[in-house]
């Protein structure tokens, strides 16, 4: 625990990321809460990736002729159509790290499917892969930034995962580009170091601000989430003290009963205590189910 805590503080003090509830149950139970609105938002993530595979998929190639780097660029939109509709069907079984993975494969796809990278991954001149269309557009990664830069910030705003666990898809960002762009040669996209330090840079900084937001927001929740678990809290005090209050008023003094009653009446009062407690658990499961919903 004193370790979580350490963590937490690391996590505050260099993100501005908020960490948790000093109440590990209440932590659970916002947990929960966040998991089952974010395995939701997975559902329709799989739903438009999906969707964005199949129309580009039918789009068709710069230059019509067969080449291994068309054929490997073919060969990843098929499997990202599969895994689009693996989302679909699995998203309710789905925990936090697995949403943050899959969110990062999202994110190494747009460098895997990038033209030039094809082609220096098979071993291919680009030129010949694509034709003069396609190398044309590869001094550039304007295309490839922005495709990034739209996951760290779709995932960010649309799926509430807590913030201590979804800070690595933004993170990844900035790393997978710079370890898929530095090694390239000079003929490859933004020709220079410089150009692709800075690119490197923006795009951090780009992560970070998606972050930023994304734990403001994530603050709203939580004091959203304690105030409703506070007033159902209240109202359930209120309800058992209602309950005892009026027993005790319409029941008479045990000094008034016979002898016999008074017996039966010690006998049942384990009864009402159970009864009682039972009534207690029912409004907290209640309360549960009424915060999980949001």
């Amino acid at each position: 625990q004193e370790q979580e805590q350490q963590q937490d503080r690391k996590l505050r003090k260099c993100f501005f990321v908020p960490c948790s509830f000093v109440d590990v149950d209440l932590e659970r139970r916002f947990a929960a809460h966040c998991l089952a609105k974010a395995q939701g938002a997975m559902r329709i993530t799989g739903i438009a990736w999906f969707v964005i595979q199949l129309v580009i998929g039918f789009l068709p190639p710069p230059d019509p002729k067969t080449s291994l780097s068309q054929s490997f660029a073919l060969g990843v939109r098929l499997a990202s159509l599969g895994f689009g509709a693996l989302i679909i069907a699995l998203a309710k079984c789905m925990g936090e790290k697995t949403i943050c993975g899959i969110w990062g494969f999202f994110m190494i796809l747009q460098v895997l499917l990038n033209r030039y990278r094809t082609s220096y991954l098979v071993g291919e001149d680009p030129i010949y892969a694509w034709g003069d269309v396609g190398g044309g557009m590869m001094g550039s990664d304007s295309l490839t930034l922005l495709a990034m830069s739209t996951v760290t910030s779709s995932f960010c705003s649309f799926v509430p995962v807590r913030c201590r666990i979804s800070l690595i898809v933004p993170v990844m960002s900035p790393i997978v580009y710079a370890v898929a762009t530095l090694p390239l040669p000079a003929s490859g996209p933004e020709h220079t170091l410089s150009r692709r330090s800075v690119l490197i840079i923006a795009l951090a900084a780009n992560s970070w601000f998606a972050l930023l937001g994304q734990s403001r927001s994530e603050e709203a929740d939580r004091l959203q989430f304690v105030a409703v678990a506070e007033a159902e809290a209240t109202v359930i005090q209120e309800r058992v003290m209602r309950y005892e209050a009026e027993h005790r008023i319409d029941a008479p003094s045990p000094q008034q009963l016979p002898r016999d009653v008074r017996s039966r009446a010690s006998a049942e009062s384990g009864t009402l205590h159970s009864i009682t407690s039972t009534e207690v658990l029912f409004d907290q499961v209640k309360m549960k189910d009424i915060i999980e919903r949001g």
